[in-house]
C-alpha cells in the first residue's frame, strides 16, 4: 500500500512540474471571418459581426411572430423567418458590391477605375459601320420602312 501512495504522489508532482516547465504555445493568429470581409468591404469595420448575427436573429424572430399573429400559419412562420434571418446580410453584401463598383472605394481604399460595358453597338461603330447598317442612321428595320413610307420622317434621327 507504501508502494501505491508512493507512486501516486510521484506522479502528481511529475503533473505539477510538467505544466509550469513546459513552454506555452504560440497565439494562433487570428484571420477575418466571412463576414468580417464584408462588413469591412462594406466600410462598416466597426460593426461586430457578432452584433450583425443578432440583428439576423432579431429579424427572424420579429418576422415569425409578427406573420404567426397575422396567420395563424407555424409553416410559413417559420420559413418567412428564415427569409428575414438573412435580410441585414443582404443588406451588407448589397452595400459591399455598390462601394466595390465605385471608383476609389474598397476595401483598401485605393483608386480603381470604373468598369466599361461594352456592347454590340461599340464593336460594329469600331469597324466604321454603324449597328442598323449602311446608312441608316443606325435605325432598326422597321424604323427604316416607317421612314420611308411617311414623308418628313426621313430627316428624324
Amino acid at each position: 500500500m507504501g508502494a501505491l501512495v508512493g507512486l501516486g504522489f510521484g506522479l502528481g508532482c511529475l503533473l505539477v512540474w510538467s505544466a509550469f516547465s513546459a513552454s506555452p504555445a504560440p497565439p494562433a493568429v487570428r484571420r477575418p471571418g466571412r463576414l468580417e470581409r464584408i462588413l469591412a468591404e462594406a466600410g462598416m469595420r466597426e460593426v461586430a459581426p457578432r452584433s450583425v448575427l443578432i440583428l439576423c436573429a432579431g429579424c427572424g424572430l420579429l418576422a415569425v411572430v409578427l406573420v404567426l399573429g397575422l396567420t395563424r400559419t407555424a409553416t410559413l412562420a417559420v420559413v418567412l423567418g428564415a427569409l428575414a434571418a438573412g435580410l441585414p446580410v443582404v443588406v451588407v453584401r448589397g452595400r459591399a458590391r455598390r462601394r466595390r463598383r465605385e471608383p476609389g472605394r474598397g476595401v483598401a481604399g485605393g483608386g480603381g477605375r470604373p468598369r466599361v460595358r461594352r456592347t454590340r453597338g461599340d464593336v460594329v461603330a469600331r469597324r466604321g459601320r454603324r449597328p442598323g447598317g449602311a446608312g441608316s442612321g443606325g435605325a432598326a428595320p422597321g424604323v427604316r420602312r416607317l421612314r420611308a413610307g411617311l414623308p418628313g420622317l426621313g430627316t428624324l434621327r
